[in-house]
């Protein structure tokens, strides 16, 4: 993933430290964009089964939906269609469920980077809005050898920021805090049914518009 995003934090475009530090080809181009800044950078998993996207998963199984979202990764868990490089503070955000990207109509690759206090999180950087692509050196090489570099998954994405607005409605993510600190207590999302209500009208309106994507 870090060779196919160019060495970079794919949110905010800068360099990461060690590949600046380590590679003379990368310190050049880092030098020849003239960049300032570098960042630590690590891979963060689209769906994954750890940290929060554990208890999304178990929430996303009470609606029958578990077993299709991990129909999408298969076995391919740490493929290229389901990571991207991040700084790490990015990367806390995202598994954490603060941070996701929305897509852009229309727009090939393109997102919005959505969530909560992102305008604190991108003031030091030009956009909020990315768009994916394979470094060209990489796309050069993977070209000649007949290989296909891919990217990002759209749907993938799009289910992600489907349950990370679900976590992060009123209510729902000290819900899933509560069982994040007590993985037995999973009652503690239908103490008055509203819980329930919410996330299964919030799942079932996001759901046509995640299948359209898969056309």
């Amino acid at each position: 993933a870090l060779f196919r995003d160019g060495f970079k934090c794919t949110l905010c475009g800068v360099y990461d430290r060690s590949s600046v530090e380590t590679y003379n080809a990368v310190n050049k181009k880092y030098k020849k964009e003239g960049q300032t800044k570098l960042v630590y950078t690590e891979v963060a998993h689209i769906l994954s089964e750890s940290d929060y996207a554990t208890t999304v998963f178990a929430i996303l199984n009470m609606f029958g939906l578990e077993e299709k979202t991990k129909a999408l990764y298969g076995a391919g868990v740490n493929g290229l269609r389901n990571v991207i490089t991040v700084n790490t503070e990015f990367h806390k955000a995202f598994d954490q469920l603060k941070l996701w990207l929305e897509p852009v109509p229309d727009t090939d690759n393109t997102y919005n980077i959505c969530g909560v206090g992102v305008d604190t999180f991108m003031a030091p950087f030009k956009s909020k809005r990315i768009t994916f692509s394979v470094d060209s050196s990489v796309a050069a090489g993977a070209g000649e050898q007949g290989i296909t570099v891919d990217l990002p998954d759209l749907t993938m994405l799009a289910l992600r920021a489907t349950f990370s607005r679900v976590a992060r409605m009123s209510g729902a993510a000290e819900h899933i805090d509560l069982i994040l600190r007590d993985p037995e207590d999973i009652t503690v999302l239908a103490d008055d049914g509203s819980m329930a209500g919410l996330l299964s009208f919030r799942l079932s309106t996001a759901q046509p518009r995640v299948l359209q994507f898969q056309g």
